[in-house]
């Protein structure tokens, strides 16, 4: 754990080095700001810690077809799981979270095709929307920064990759995913002004 810090701050201290390190800084300060005055419905399902982990856990185990299959593998037992577990959700806050966000339409509920009675949330258009712009300013500005990364491209085609920046800590996937998002998911986790 503290040599992962460290390796983190020796790469922050290169990025601050670079000549482009003001204007990515704009970037990402213009488009946060922007994001906030966004629609507050999305900005409020997301302004503490515990509901910013359950989309991310979600997203994680949407995604996951590797382990899960075809279908992906978010479903209830499987997101309680995660959130017990790790002790960072209640089951009420992940009850109400999947009412929301199914509510809101950010996603949606498939039955399972070999067992009715288990379903599986999965993210619809209006979450990918949603978590692109989210990551987006954060993304933009690390290409300044590191363009051969291509991040913008990796969000835009991988939804493991997207999940990997929000939750970081917990994914699997190889060395070169996992690295290159972890500067960016400092970046992304809750602002300042949302509560810890």
């Amino acid at each position: 754990m503290v040599a992962e810090q460290d390796q983190l701050a020796a790469h922050a201290v290169r990025l601050v080095a670079l000549h482009a390190f003001p204007r990515a800084v704009r970037e990402y300060t213009v488009g946060i700001a922007r994001f906030r005055e966004s629609p507050r419905l999305a900005n409020k399902l997301i302004s503490y810690d515990t509901r910013w982990r359950v989309v991310g856990y979600l997203l994680y185990l949407a995604a996951d077809r590797e382990r899960f299959g075809a279908d992906g593998g978010a479903t209830y037992g499987r997101m309680l799981e995660i959130c017990t577990r790790r002790r960072e959700v209640s089951p009420r806050v992940l009850k109400t979270m999947l009412a929301l966000l199914k509510f809101t339409g950010f996603i949606e509920t498939i039955s399972s095709e070999t067992d009715r009675r288990s379903k599986f949330y999965r993210p619809t258009a209006r979450m990918d929307q949603f978590v692109n712009l989210w990551l987006g300013y954060a993304v933009s500005a690390l290409d300044i920064l590191e363009p051969d990364m291509q991040r913008a491209r990796m969000l835009r085609e991988d939804p493991w990759c997207r999940a990997a920046a929000i939750i970081s800590p917990i994914h699997r996937r190889p060395t070169a995913c996992r690295n290159s998002w972890r500067s960016m998911a400092r970046a992304t986790a809750p602002a300042p002004w949302c509560s810890r």
